[in-house]
C-alpha cells in the first residue's frame, strides 16, 4: 500500500486585533486657526489686550467684543487649597449642560470624577505656561457621544501672576 500523502500545511487565519474604541475622557491639541469663529474671535481679543503686557486682568476683558461667547464661557480660578479650580463666573449654555448651579462650586462638585481631572489638568497647563491652550474634548459627559473645542486663556491677578483661566467651550447644539 503506498504511504499516505502527507497532510497539506493550513494557513492560519490572519488574526486581526480589534482596537476597543478610546472611552477615557481626553483632550488632544488643536490649532488656534481650526478652532470655531467664535473662538478666534475672543483670542484675537485676548491677544490683543494681551499686547499690552504680559497676560490680560480679567476686568480688561470687555465681553461687548466677544458677545457670542458670553453663554459658553466660565471664569476659573484655582481654589484656595490649590487642589481643585472654583467656578467663578458660568454661562447659560454651560450651566445648562452642568444641569446644576456651578458658580462658587469646584470642578469636583460640578463634574464625573474622570472629566474633573482631565479639566484640572488642562487648567493647570495653561495656568503653568501662562499661555493659550486650544484643544478638542473627547468622550466628556457633558457631551455624551459627541466632541467639543475648548479654548483655554490665562488671566492675571492684579500683581500680574497667573491666576484665573477664561474657558470658552464650543459645544454642539448649543
Amino acid at each position: 500500500e503506498p504511504p499516505a500523502p502527507a497532510p497539506l500545511p493550513v494557513a492560519a487565519a490572519p488574526v486581526v486585533v480589534v482596537e476597543a474604541p478610546d472611552t477615557r475622557c481626553r483632550s488632544t491639541p488643536l490649532e488656534f486657526d481650526k478652532a470655531p469663529p467664535q473662538a478666534r474671535v475672543l483670542y484675537a481679543h485676548w491677544h490683543r489686550v494681551k499686547q499690552q503686557r504680559g497676560m490680560p486682568m480679567a476686568r480688561e476683558m470687555d465681553t461687548a467684543r466677544f458677545r457670542d461667547c458670553v453663554g459658553r464661557l466660565c471664569l476659573l480660578e484655582r481654589s484656595g487649597d490649590g487642589g481643585d479650580f472654583v467656578y467663578r463666573a458660568c454661562g447659560r449654555t454651560i450651566q445648562r449642560r452642568l444641569d446644576q448651579r456651578a458658580v462658587t462650586r469646584n470642578l469636583a462638585a460640578c463634574h464625573p470624577a474622570e472629566a474633573a481631572a482631565r479639566l484640572r489638568a488642562d487648567l493647570d497647563a495653561c495656568l503653568v505656561q501662562g499661555r493659550a491652550l486650544c484643544h478638542v474634548v473627547h468622550n466628556d459627559p457633558l457631551v455624551p457621544g459627541a466632541r467639543f473645542i475648548e479654548l483655554l486663556l490665562p488671566l492675571a491677578d492684579e500683581s500680574g501672576r497667573p491666576a484665573l483661566v477664561l474657558a470658552y467651550r464650543h459645544l454642539p447644539g448649543g
